[in-house]
């Protein structure tokens, strides 16, 4: 996966301390820079002027000596000794370091060690998603607990549905518990509209086992092997591991991120052609997410196609086609049918449509008048006309979401 085709521009920016343009902008350009600081007047700040002493010999203490070629910066010992527990133990403890005047770092590199100190020095810095690794080794390495604090919120600020699997994918490296949490959320909450992204056939195995470990998770274990089939499908997989993948989800317990909000009334078999559209309208102020519904099945055929289509006033926000293997021919039971997240609000007209094949021609199990009870989701329920059509539906997988989101 390609960082730049985030959703969050690769250039968007962190802030999280003065712009660095105050200081110098590269390693060699200390030897050029005056001794002083900006005039002290109504239009700089305290905080500015502490920028500038980025890689200035001003009062500066200490001297490094960064990368093979020994390039000097700059450093002044209580701006490093409150900013990293590394650079505090080095100037101010017991080793030899703490009484020099120029300390080797050999192994970093001239540019990079700048944009630590950039960092420590200045109150706004850019995070981008070129620099994110080598400012999070760089963070590790020299034990500034503030940038790694940085680090995480500049992606937590950047995570929404379209980018969550390329940001968990980047966080592999990062190992942030807070964003696998937060990307792990949505994407359990919305499966099929990750398992139907370009991103997902891209993702590593670890990352694929992490989905499929979710306890709880808004689709069928169906669902779950057409996806590692796909995936599969892209994927240079050893045989063994394939058959682990899907002994994970076969042998996996697994809920459902959502309630299942039940419709009561008069259940009948009647001719398959009386059977109606559910229509509904949110009655209460309930925003409502909607995934899935049960529809029953009373067939001799041993797999029963659906077509579902869901309908805003006439508009249509959902059309899906499911394949339902029928082992209990003859019996009445319900099919668990799952789609991507439709949101859904209040006062607006929605009608389920669900087509069945073999068609229902002899008989069909229904509810009539139909209706729901929920101490918040509160649905009224109407026919196309007048009146209610009977029904074939045994629930909605649906819940509450806040009005924001």
């Amino acid at each position: 996966m390609d960082p730049s085709k985030t959703n969050a521009s690769s250039s968007a920016v962190a802030a999280v301390g003065t712009a660095a343009s105050t200081g110098p902008t590269d390693a060699t350009s200390a030897a050029q820079k005056h001794r002083s600081l900006a005039m002290f007047t109504a239009d700089n700040t305290m905080q500015e002027r502490r920028s500038q002493l980025l890689n200035n010999p001003l009062l500066s203490d200490v001297k490094f000596l960064v990368g093979e070629s020994r390039t000097p910066i700059y450093g002044h010992k209580v701006m490093l000794a409150t900013a990293s527990e590394y650079f505090y133990v080095l100037l101010c403890g017991d080793f030899a370091e703490s009484q020099k005047r120029e300390i080797p770092l050999e192994q970093v590199d001239p540019e990079e060690f700048l944009q630590l100190l950039r960092f420590i020095y200045c109150d706004e810095f850019e995070i981008t998603f070129e620099n994110l690794q080598t400012l999070y080794d760089l963070s590790r390495r020299f034990m500034v607990t503030d940038l790694q604090v940085a680090l995480r919120k500049f992606l937590e600020d950047q995570i929404c549905q379209k980018n969550a699997l390329e940001i968990m994918q980047i966080n592999r490296l990062l190992a942030f518990s807070s964003i696998d949490e937060t990307c792990l959320r949505m994407i359990s909450n919305n499966p099929l509209f990750f398992f139907n992204n370009e991103d997902f056939t891209m993702i590593d195995k670890e990352m694929l086992v992490t989905i499929f470990r979710c306890q709880r998770i808004n689709c069928t274990d169906d669902q779950l092997a057409s996806a590692l089939d796909v995936w599969l499908q892209h994927n240079t997989t050893a045989e063994e591991d394939a058959r682990q993948l899907h002994d994970l989800i076969q042998t996996g317990k697994r809920s459902f991120d959502c309630l299942k909000l039940h419709l009561f009334g008069n259940r009948q078999v009647l001719p398959g052609e009386d059977v109606g559209d559910f229509i509904f309208t949110i009655d209460s102020d309930t925003h409502i997410s909607l995934y899935g519904i049960g529809v029953y099945v009373q067939s001799n055929a041993a797999v029963v196609n659906f077509d579902v289509k869901v309908y805003e006033f006439q508009t249509e926000i959902g059309n899906d086609q499911y394949e339902y293997e029928n082992k209990q021919c003859g019996v009445v039971n319900v099919a668990d049918l799952f789609f991507e997240e439709l949101r859904m609000v209040p006062r607006i007209k929605y009608r389920i449509s669900v087509d069945v094949a073999p068609p229902l021609y002899n008989q069909a199990f229904v509810l009539q008048y139909p209706c729901t009870h929920h101490t918040s989701i509160k649905l009224s329920i109407s026919g196309p006309l007048s009146g209610i059509d009977p029904v074939g539906l045994a629930y909605l997988y649906c819940k509450e979401h806040p009005y924001n989101e």
